[in-house]
């Protein structure tokens, strides 16, 4: 062999270094513009039009693109020394040609499937319903009292609604309170909707009595900007908790490191003890319950943006909409306990230890938990006489017997 065919063995060997550099090092592969556009003209050499579809498009794998970065930068070696290379030489350089237009396709139709398997796949809050919770339902797993419970509201009926999560825990106190009928969660008197849904509601007057959350920072200010006074009050604590892929093996993360993945600081999962991936961190809707509690969990440390849904009209654009929690391999999001642990129960998420301290049901209700809340039984500022003995029967033993059988925290 000549000069120059130890020169292009030693210039691919160096390149494959460079490449195994991205496979064990993937948040590298993360390329910012300026990594984007260098690597563009390297490519230049033999593909112009690439240029264009690197520097604008979404690819993100950085596997792909050490692959294409290392055949680019040989392909500009091998075009200066082949300016007068014979048909060996230039046979070497359109084969590189061919591999890179190919390795280039793989990349394209990689991500194009990835973006695909990803979009179809169902969020995982989706596939929690209350059907298996009606106060009155067949084979309902309400809670309920062994003796009748001290206050019965035959007429005049309060109308309920909340956010689903907390359902389990005010169909409970419906079945001991209502009359036996049937109940439908989107038009009777026991409603479920969301938080936000919830506080519309009641603030239109369409309901009497919501189970909620405190209101988002958003909403507080509405509210004290109309004026509107509502009375807020606690009947029980709930635990907010964080979860992954089954197969993830971190099974612990400190509240700091919680924190530091939502601010953007950490963003490998390497970094808290698992395997080298980039950790893809989902969150709820503004002015959700659960954003509102993680909010103040952050406390002053702002949250990174969201994760949002792409425009089923138009894939290059999206849609506003936040992308609930998927259960890549990956990926980290948050929620209520009685929601992923009872009311979910898919094993294949793992809620994730906080501090050392599992976050079952008796460290809930022990309170040694570190992220606990308070669920609060709102009305309007003067609630009419049965909302209030409801609300306050809410409070006696009966009623934080039925909180504490359904997995929530009594208060009392």
């Amino acid at each position: 062999m000549g000069p120059f065919e130890y020169l292009v063995i030693g210039t691919l060997v160096v390149l494959a270094g460079v490449f195994l550099w991205h496979l064990l090092k993937p948040e590298f592969g993360a390329l910012t513009w300026i990594w984007r556009i260098l690597f563009s003209v390297c490519l230049l050499a033999s593909m112009p039009v690439v240029f264009v579809l690197m520097a604008f498009s979404n690819l993100n794998h950085g596997f792909l693109y050490g692959v294409l970065y290392c055949i680019g930068a040989t392909l500009w070696l091998i075009f200066f020394i082949l300016k007068e290379g014979g048909r060996l030489r230039r046979g070497i350089y359109f084969l590189f040609v061919g591999l890179t237009a190919a390795l280039l396709a793989a990349a394209v139709g990689v991500q194009e499937y990835q973006d695909f398997r990803f979009d179809a796949a169902p969020s995982v809050f989706s596939q929690i319903g209350v059907e298996a919770y009606l106060p009155y339902g067949e084979n309902t797993q309400v809670a309920k009292l062994n003796n009748t419970a001290s206050l019965q509201l035959k007429k005049d009926l309060p109308v309920l609604d909340g956010d689903s999560a907390f359902y389990p825990m005010y169909a409970s106190f419906a079945r001991a309170v209502y009359p036996n009928a049937a109940y439908d969660p989107q038009s009777s008197v026991v409603r479920a909707s969301d938080t936000e849904t919830a506080y519309q509601n009641l603030l239109a007057g369409k309901v009497n009595l919501i189970f909620v959350t405190e209101p988002s920072v958003q909403l507080t200010k509405a509210l004290n900007s109309q004026k509107i006074n509502l009375k807020m009050t606690p009947i029980a604590k709930e635990g907010l908790v964080f979860f992954t892929n089954a197969a993830n093996p971190v099974n612990n993360l400190r509240a700091e490191d919680i924190k530091k993945i939502y601010a953007k600081e950490v963003t490998n999962w390497r970094d808290l003890g698992g395997k080298s991936q980039e950790i893809l961190a989902f969150q709820h809707p503004k002015n959700s319950g659960a954003q509102t509690v993680m909010e103040n969990f952050m406390n002053d440390i702002v949250m990174t943006k969201p994760l949002i849904q792409k425009d089923a009209s138009d894939p290059k654009s999206y849609s506003g909409e936040v992308i609930s929690y998927k259960n890549e391999k990956n990926a980290v999001g948050y929620g209520f306990r009685v929601q992923m642990a009872d009311m979910l129960k898919n094993e294949q998420i793992k809620i994730l230890s906080l501090n050392d301290v599992q976050a079952s049901r008796e460290n809930m209700q022990n309170k040694t938990y570190p992220v606990l809340f308070d669920v609060y039984a709102v009305t309007a500022d003067n609630p009419d006489e049965n909302t209030q003995k409801f609300v306050d029967w809410m409070l006696t033993e009966e009623g934080q017997k039925l909180v504490k059988d359904m997995g929530y925290v009594p208060v009392k």
